[in-house]
């Protein structure tokens, strides 16, 4: 799929996700699979949805490579880290690049919406890695 960037008022937008989504939906040539795929993402959590399909994608990179012929030199792999939230029965966790940390910081969890997921000390004691 091409995205279009369009210029308005001297900055370019970028489609939105409606907009994206559509494409795909009336588009002959999406499969059956995608567009029910998509369909069915709709009802889940925004963030559970990513951390689900980021996972499949990586499953089916690994799947790709062992399918195919010959010697596939490994991918270069992001650093990875998983932010959970610690209040008991919460269970929210997402896997992310090291990069995102600092994105998190001082946030609270997107699902209890209690405590920090990373405070203080956990950006200390990662600062050699980002």
């Amino acid at each position: 799929m091409t995205t279009t960037l369009t210029k308005t008022g001297g900055h370019t937008s970028h489609p939105t996700y409606k907009q994206l989504k559509e494409r795909v939906l009336k588009n002959p040539a999406s499969s059956f699979w995608l567009k029910g795929a998509i369909t069915s993402l709709e009802d889940r959590d925004v963030l559970d949805a990513q951390l689900d399909v980021s996972y499949l994608a990586k499953l089916y990179d690994i799947r790709l490579r062992e399918a195919l012929p010959g010697e596939q030199p490994e991918p270069e792999r992001e650093r990875e880290i998983i932010i959970h939230c610690d209040e008991p029965g919460c269970g929210w966790s997402l896997l992310m690049a090291i990069e995102h940390l600092p994105d998190w910081h001082n946030l609270p969890c997107p699902q209890c919406h209690s405590g920090i997921l990373v405070n203080d000390e956990d950006m200390v004691s990662s600062a050699g890695d980002l």
